[in-house]
């Protein structure tokens, strides 16, 4: 469209062509220039989509990665659990961006962790896999964030444990996960909580029940006493006991 020949056809109509008289001939100039602009494609859409729509993928500018990560086949199932990865103004990340600048950093890797546990759920484990290594490559969630998305993993893979194979190391690998950042959430929680509360570790607790039902109780003991001293709840004195019984019995 060419916006800056009707721009000045607008503006000499406003200008001394004014005092002339003939405004009806003005006028035609400018329904002329339109109308030669939209011949050369007035109604065309910009090349350049603007990153406030086309979804989460769109406002990440992630399009390539979308359509070469995915089949169309796979692409279906996600827009149908997540219209919004692909659809949308995204104004729930626009508008507090814009109010608070920062805020929603993270806001990628949070959504693709969250889709990525639904779809754990549903056992498409490689669809899953696929959206954690973007979500891994994304970072910036807060640290409470991936901690609770860490339990989400962990949860999700443990409950396939006896109908896929890979379930289990999967599980195993989130618990640690979440156990590596569990000395700087402690310090969160406590930072945040004016009463002191801890509330209980599931990275602690579940990896624990793994080993002990392995027969690991030197392991399942020494992830019992790591929890207690960074001061999350849980039975931890209960399962201690029972452990280091049963660790006698062995020998």
């Amino acid at each position: 469209m060419d916006i800056q020949k009707l721009i000045q056809v607008i503006a000499d109509a406003f200008g001394g062509k004014k005092q002339n008289g003939d405004t009806s001939s003005l006028l035609g100039q400018v329904l002329t220039t339109a109308r030669e602009a939209q011949e050369d494609g007035g109604d065309e859409l910009p090349a350049k989509v603007s990153p406030q729509g086309g979804g989460l993928i769109g406002y990440y500018g992630l399009t390539d990665w979308w359509l070469s990560t995915f089949t169309e086949e796979e692409r279906s199932k996600i827009q149908a659990v997540r219209p919004t990865l692909v659809v949308g103004d995204n104004e729930d990340i626009i508008i507090p961006e814009r109010s608070y600048p920062g805020s929603t950093t993270g806001w990628l890797e949070n959504r693709l962790s969250s889709l990525a546990i639904e779809f754990i759920g549903s056992k498409e484990m490689d669809i899953a896999a696929r959206l954690l290594a973007k979500a891994e490559e994304a970072g910036g969630a807060k640290l409470l964030d991936r901690h609770f998305a860490y339990q989400g993993m962990a949860q999700a893979y443990y409950r396939h444990r006896n109908d896929d194979p890979e379930a289990l190391n999967l599980a195993i690998d989130a618990c640690e996960k979440q156990i590596h950042l569990g000395p700087e959430a402690a310090k969160v929680f406590l930072a945040e909580d004016s009463e002191d509360y801890f509330p209980a570790h599931h990275g602690f607790q579940q990896l624990a029940i793994i080993r002990e039902r392995e027969k690991d109780y030197v392991e399942a003991i020494r992830l019992c006493k790591e929890a207690m001293a960074q001061g999350w709840g849980g039975e931890w004195e209960k399962r201690i006991a029972r452990c280091e019984n049963r660790l006698a019995k062995l020998e």
